[in-house]
């Protein structure tokens, strides 16, 4: 058990936003709002957030009662002044037209805001635009997820887990990432897509290559008319990709082998190839008779596994002459990730506040053991737990997601008092974490707050939920990923796509994490040929899935339902075609539902691999 007393006390500081702490930490203090001040410090909102009327108007009639006391939840200030939480009370206090005390939090790392209510998790890619430093943080994140994949042998094997601390190191170590991003982004446009660029792009950085591989990029943005020697690594690369594409059979990976080959033949004189080749080598390695090793065991800490079957790193990946590798790339155990935000919990241990009326604010590394005792001891008429809300605090955990915050778990007295007991001391919220670090069977670091009135126990949670999928892009593009994650998800589960089970939102956020390539295909689903058969969730999944059982039919599948040339009556595709057009075209309820739609193409995608399998005549086998 480790407990951090106060290092730093502010007693009734009444500052604007724009207050510091001395030492740039995180501190806390208590402090009593007027309507006046509630009103400059809802000034540094940020842009976009907007109160809640039902929690506002909870808050007012409570404050106007002379009903508040303080409950332990923190109005929240980001290290560069701007309010983060706090704004139904901050509302509240100038429609009540009265004073208020609470706790004050100020220099909290806009980047933990997700772990403060866990209905609203964020992205990395959020956290990243949350800092506002970086011109294009979704590329950047896509790209140290394909190089931390690599470093661990693990590209098209494993959805390996990658915690936000790993990012930010990986982030922190290597420049060349923001350079890479930069020349993507530079030559988009390219054959070659601008992700597959990005990896080749920092892996020559890394390799110290970076001039060539810039000639590099001018070769494959030059449409070379005249042809030149017409046999290069470029311009052979270029040829190659489109006609891979002519026949629908390329994807990322496969773009990344060939630059690479491509590339490393550009900086090696007098080697060239007309044609460049490679596809995910899934033959099973043969260890001399030695038994296969279990995904996750520490026998061999390359061994790259699917189940009991063993591969080559990175399904035979090349790699490029003289890269040495991602800094801090390497997860220890690629099936658990990082367990720690280390840098979080290093600034949080020095801060604590103590304030008058004897509450108090520490940083406690909250153990199993603890957690147990505390809810055994002091969880007495707390509200029901919701156990998908603690699965989903658990897994945050265990993935290395969870983050240090600035929001307590707050008791009535000292937990940690030696006469502490049931009845003199209660637990008034946090039991979800409590629950989650359970599951779990690891420890958290969080502030706890003691010393809070009994009578705030009525105040907690009057506000709305706010979803998973509350930041990172446009609402309504988040909305679609997520429905598109919910057929996956069944699908993951061994259920049907069209199943009635409901994912939790800590479960699709893994589902998109784990499947990457839903959110590739989210922009196909936008085309007016494709969302003329289903809607955007439902197609973003189709074109997904569809590919990834069988590439070769699901081109022709498609070709077939969005140009409609050539269809004989044989073609289930023709009478698929129609029905979707009738379902879609009905009004009000009779109008097909997604499910319904969705029932009708995976059905027809079943009919139609069956009639090319009898269509498509076996080739001719000489004796």
């Amino acid at each position: 058990m480790s407990v951090l007393t106060s290092a730093k006390s502010e007693k009734n500081k009444l500052g604007t936003p724009d207050s510091r702490p001395e030492a740039g930490g995180l501190s806390f203090a208590l402090e009593t709002i007027a309507p006046k001040q509630a009103k400059i410090y809802l000034a540094a909102a940020e842009a976009g957030r907007r109160p809640d009327a039902r929690a506002v108007g909870n808050y007012a009639r409570t404050m106007k009662a002379k009903a508040w006391v303080v409950n332990g939840q923190p109005v929240i200030f980001d290290n560069n002044g701007h309010l983060i939480d706090g704004i139904q009370r901050l509302s509240a206090c100038i429609e009540a037209g009265v004073p208020f005390s609470t706790i004050v939090a100020r220099n909290v790392k806009g980047d933990t805001l997700h772990t403060i209510d866990q209905h609203r998790a964020r992205s990395y890619v959020a956290v990243l635009e949350a800092r506002g430093t970086y011109r294009r943080p979704a590329s950047l994140v896509r790209l140290m997820g394909k190089l931390i994949r690599v470093e661990n042998g693990m590209l098209g094997l494993s959805a390996i887990p990658i915690s936000w601390s790993r990012y930010d190191r990986v982030l922190e170590a290597n420049p060349e990432l923001i350079q890479a991003v930069d020349l993507a982004d530079r030559y988009r446009g390219l054959k070659l897509h601008s992700q597959p660029v990005a990896v080749l792009a920092f892996m020559a950085l890394r390799a110290g290559h970076g001039k060539a591989f810039r000639d590099f990029l001018v070769a494959l943005d030059t449409d070379d008319e005249d042809g030149g020697s017409g046999f290069d690594g470029a311009t052979n690369l270029l040829s190659t990709i489109e006609a891979m594409r002519a026949v629908g059979d390329v994807d990322t990976d496969q773009m990344i082998a060939l630059g690479i080959l491509a590339f490393n033949d550009w900086i090696e004189e007098g080697r060239r190839r007309k044609v460049y080749k490679w596809s995910p080598d899934r033959r099973p390695l043969s260890d001399d008779g030695a038994e296969d090793v279990e995904a996750g065991t520490e026998d061999d800490a390359h061994a790259v596994t699917k189940g009991k079957q063993r591969f080559l790193p990175n399904l035979g990946l090349p790699t490029m002459k003289e890269y040495p590798g991602l800094r801090e790339g390497h997860v220890g155990d690629p099936l658990r990730g990082d367990q720690t935000d280390s840098r979080l919990v290093a600034e949080l241990r020095e801060t604590a506040a103590h304030a008058q009326d004897g509450v108090q604010v520490r940083m406690v590394e909250v153990t199993p053991e603890i957690a147990r005792h505390w809810l055994r001891e002091f969880n007495d008429g707390n509200r029901r737990t919701q156990p998908t809300q603690v699965d989903a605090i658990a897994r945050d955990i265990k993935a290395g997601r969870w983050m240090v915050n600035a929001q307590p778990i707050c008791f009535t007295a000292d937990p940690f008092a030696p006469g502490a007991r049931r009845g003199d001391t209660r637990l008034l919220n946090g039991q979800h974490r409590l629950y989650g670090v359970i599951e779990a069977d690891m420890s958290i670091e969080v502030p706890v707050a003691s010393g809070i009135a009994e009578s705030a126990f009525a105040t907690y949670d009057t506000h709305s939920r706010r979803a998973v999928f509350s930041s990172g892009g446009p609402q309504s593009d988040l909305r679609v990923l997520a429905g598109a994650a919910r057929f996956q998800w069944r699908l993951d589960e061994g259920l049907n796509p069209n199943d009635r089970a409901v994912p939790s939102a800590s479960e699709l956020k893994e589902t998109l994490e784990r499947h990457p390539g839903l959110a590739d295909w989210f922009p196909e689903s936008r085309k007016r040929q494709v969302a003329e058969f289903g809607s955007s969730g439902v197609m973003t999944f189709v074109l997904y899935h569809l590919r990834r059982e069988d590439p070769e039919a699901a081109e022709d599948f498609f070709k077939d339902l969005f140009t409609g040339e050539n269809l004989t009556k044989e073609n289930p595709v023709l009478a698929l075609r129609e029905r979707i057009r009738r379902t879609r075209n009905l009004e009000g309820e009779k109008r097909g539902s997604r499910r319904q739609v969705l029932s009708l193409l995976l059905e027809a995608w079943e009919g139609y691999r069956e009639y090319r399998a009898n269509s498509i005549p076996a080739p001719n086998v000489a004796d």
